[in-house]
């Protein structure tokens, strides 16, 4: 039997034998790609150690007793199976034949990886699943060999075959031994860029020393995207370096596999990058287009895009090991309509570009460094808001003025030094004193509280008797109260780029809970849920207790309504939602009463005890993961960044609400409508009360949706027709679909509330769409907001194209126990209303059941 081949007598069929990662390698030797020498120990020499140490029946038995829900039974099973392994001895034809193929690459370090017969398929990545082991030498070979064997068994190994159903599968482990190619340069490229998926794009990205810094993910590489035709360097993004990793200078027997191990066994160390290389540029233009040529050639020779890891020593590229792209949505063949289509769209945007060059300048045109937004929004939510976080939150006066705009791409409009300075001051908070952010964040409690008190007065019997001047102070007035709640709902979004990267930290390391699962989910979401409970949920609270009192005979469901809409008939304004009346109410409490009085009774006590259960549910996690304060005080203060957030929002509903009397005289003053009225910006609406200009005039030309271009030092805006907005979106949020329509029935976004559900698709281009969401339906938007809570409390599961954690979606599903997945990008096109789909927000996957006809 043979149990080892040279990389040059195995091909991408051997995988096997060979593993993906081995096949791969000899298919590139063969085809000449530069990669160093090496051999792989095929898959039958590890069945044959499990033959003659008699350990199959035992690994079987082990593996039947797996529970993925009980993450407690994989590490056991991995444990033990570890153990049967590594403590059984090698068969000795076996080593002898490793070392004597190792004697004959004359090396003095190799690289030792595992390669799985079932890694790296176009559906399957076992990328970091399996161990690898950097400069082994001679001593330590065998050892490292059967380690690797072993790995085929970690937790991570283990869950991973599961969570993919491959554990009906006979699964095996070869083992690739290459020469150690001691890199000054290495890194990763992907032939077809992984976040924008566009196939005429490839990223490289690139490190000081050894890959395993940038594969594990312990510094931030330089990244260079480089178009395929024409072959040029489009972005190049270059990362500050402080250390890498090198082999050890003091290598003795017996490796270690982790870089920060402090052990003197360590084959590896970091070392510190010497400080006139820091802030250096990694690879040389000439250097990342050669680098491109062997991406673009590896790729052509696969015929599918790959993730290739490579290494540059003394000028020269080696490439380390190639495999599919597992995340792209799969591409199928366009149709003549379809060619046509995108070729009109295209003509569309190419126009539009030209039209928005006379307003931006070239470089933002290129980056797309603009965003799309209804003007009735806008003119709410664009302000210069630096003052406000001076007077608010004491943040640093004299830092740059900025601009923000209700989107999800509020990075792109302030300075980039202003969040670094941002979250230390927030750290800073934290750390001084665990109440320290919410003794800041109080006064927003206060201005909420102030909110109702200030403008409930106003009637619409009061507004005609205002005088023109008086009309504009509450105006003003009114605006600035406005903006200075926005500022915390921007504050809560700030929280999306604080907090999530801590939290996973200590719910992946210390915790030790595997990402995008159930177990991980709920621990993330008990333990920053907000300590009070939200005014959406205190409405749902206060329906349930009317419900409970009409279904009991206490009280007449007609005052029930009354007193229901009077308590919160505001919450769906926000800017331009319509309130709750009566009748909304009485619908409502007609679909409770349809319910048993102990199921009214039961969800009424859940809420009224909202703390309290809250309390108990993290008191018992903390006692089960054993969790120290500081851990927990970050979670408490992100889920107090959600709260402020949320209520945020809701206090700008209140404020739209008291206010629409005024609008209403403002329009009737102006002789237009209020739609009118919303289109126009705060200096034109008092210009055009103090009769300095007309309304009517302002309002020729105006259109619908407004586009936002940022540069340093100013703002600019276009207005443009929806059909152009939606065309320009296309354009820039999708426009890799001009090479090919993605028809995969499958779409994987963010889990922000965990949960299944089935439902038919309901697609939401704006909150005016609420009533074609009923009872069990999918609502899939781009976003949403406070205006869309009708659809939300009728809907199985949300689904939205932008946000995060702390976005309104997330929030709300989670007070509602609903499954949420954000950031599923395009899914507003890539689903019909009508469809029948699944959601598992837990994996992030949304499924096609049945199209709609």
């Amino acid at each position: 039997m043979i149990f080892i081949k040279n990389f040059n007598e195995i091909g991408k069929g051997d995988a096997a034998l060979a593993g993906g990662k081995g096949a791969s390698l000899g298919e590139m030797t063969q085809t000449g790609i530069p990669v160093p020498p090496g051999f792989v120990v095929l898959a039958d020499a590890f069945e044959k150690f499990l033959d003659e140490t008699d350990l199959n029946t035992e690994i079987d038995t082990i593996l039947h007793t797996v529970n993925t829900d009980e993450m407690r039974s994989v590490e056991h099973a991995s444990e033990r199976i570890q153990k049967l392994i590594l403590e059984a001895k090698m068969p000795a034809d076996i080593g002898k034949e490793i070392q004597k193929n190792f004697k004959v690459l004359d090396v003095q370090y190799v690289a030792v990886r595992s390669s799985a017969t079932a890694e790296d398929s176009d559906s399957a990545a076992w990328a970091g699943q399996l161990d690898t082991f950097l400069n082994t030498t001679e001593e330590t070979l065998l050892e490292n060999v059967q380690k690797c064997w072993a790995s085929l068994f970690t937790s991570r190994a283990v869950f991973y075959r599961f969570e993919k159903e491959l554990h009906q599968q006979k699964i095996s482990v070869a083992v690739v031994v290459q020469k150690m190619i001691q890199s000054e340069i290495s890194g990763i490229a992907f032939s077809v860029h992984p976040v924008t998926e566009d196939r005429n794009q490839l990223i490289i990205e690139a490190g000081w020393g050894l890959g395993e810094a940038i594969v594990s993910g312990q510094i931030t590489p330089d990244s260079y995207v480089v178009e395929k035709d024409p072959r040029r360097i489009i972005d190049t993004n270059i990362a500050i370096q402080e250390r890498g990793i090198y082999r050890s200078s003091s290598v003795i027997p017996g490796l270690t596999r982790d870089p920060e191990s402090k052990s003197e066994t360590s084959a590896n160390e970091w070392r510190e990058i010497p400080e006139n290389k820091r802030e250096k540029q990694k690879l040389s233009e000439m250097q990342i287009l050669e680098l491109a040529e062997l991406v673009i050639k590896i790729e052509k020779h696969y015929g599918f895009p790959c993730d290739i890891e490579w290494a540059l020593m003394r000028e020269k590229f080696y490439i380390t090991q190639s495999r599919p792209i597992t995340t792209l949505s799969p591409q199928s063949p366009v149709s003549e309509d379809s060619k046509k289509k995108l070729k009109f769209e295209k003509n569309i945007t190419d126009k539009l570009e030209k039209r928005i060059a006379h307003y931006l300048s070239e470089p933002m045109i290129k980056m797309g460094q603009w965003s799309l937004m209804p003007v009735d929004m806008e003119t709410w939510y664009v302000q210069d808001v630096s003052k406000y976080f001076e007077e608010f939150f004491g943040f640093p006066k004299g830092h740059p003025n900025f601009y923000i705009s209700k989107t999800d791409v509020i990075s792109n409009y302030a300075p980039e030094s202003f969040f670094p300075k941002l979250f230390s001051y927030i750290r800073n908070l934290t750390e001084q004193d665990f109440k320290g952010l919410e003794k800041k964040l109080s006064i927003f409690l206060k201005i909420k509280k102030d909110t109702k008190k200030e403008l409930s007065y106003l009637t619409s019997d009061s507004f005609p008797n205002l005088s023109t001047t008086e009309l504009i102070d509450l105006y003003k007035k009114n605006r600035d109260l406005i903006h200075r709640i926005v500022i915390f709902d921007h504050f809560g979004m700030y929280a999306e780029n604080y907090w999530p990267p801590l939290m996973h930290e200590i719910l992946t390391k210390k915790f030790g809970l595997i990402p995008d699962t159930p177990e991980y989910h709920e621990v993330l979401f008990t333990l920053s849920k907000p300590k009070e409970i939200s005014i959406s949920l205190e409405e749902k609270r206060d329906v349930l207790g009317e419900a409970l009192r009409v279904k009991t005979g206490e009280e007449s469901m007609k005052e029930a309504a009354k007193k229901l809409a009077e308590d919160f008939g505001w919450l769906p304004v926000f800017t331009y939602g319509t309130p709750w009346d009566e009748r909304h109410y009485e619908v409502e409490l007609e679909e409770l009463s349809k319910r048993d009085v102990a199921f009214l009774k039961e969800e009424y006590e859940k809420l009224k005890n909202y703390s309290d259960l809250r309390d108990q549910d993290i008191q018992k996690l903390v006692k089960k993961h054993t969790i120290l304060p500081l851990d927990l005080q970050i979670f408490v203060d992100f889920g107090l960044a959600v709260d402020v957030r949320n209520e945020a929002e809701f206090v700008v509903s209140l404020g739209g609400y008291y206010l629409l009397p005024m609008y209403k005289e403002m329009a009737r003053r102006l002789k237009t409508s209020e739609k009118g009225l919303r289109l126009l910006f705060e200096e034109e609406i008092i210009a055009c009360l103090e009769g300095r200009a007309d309304s009517q005039d302002l309002l020729k030309g105006k259109k619908n949706i407004v586009a936002w271009g940022f540069d340093e030092s100013m703002r600019k805006r276009i207005n443009f027709t929806e059909e152009e907005a939606w065309a320009l979106h296309h354009h820039f949020e999708a426009h890799a679909k001009i090479s090919g329509q993605s028809e995969s029935d499958v779409k994987k976004g963010v889990c922000a509330s965990s949960g299944k559900a089935r439902g038919v698709a309901r697609i939401l281009k704006s909150p005016a769409e609420n009533a074609s969401v009923k009872s069990g339906d999918i609502l899939i938007s781009y976003a949403t907001t406070v205006d869309y809570l009708s659809a939300m409390k009728n809907a199985a599961a949300i689904v939205t194209e932008t946000g995060g954690l702390t976005c309104h979606a997330a929030v709300v599903s989670r007070e509602f126990g609903i499954p949420c997945i954000v950031g599923l990008k395009n899914a507003m096109s890539d689903f019909r209303d009508g469809d029948l789909v699944e959601v598992d927000a837990d994996n992030g996957v949304v499924k096609i059941l049945t199209k709609r006809v």
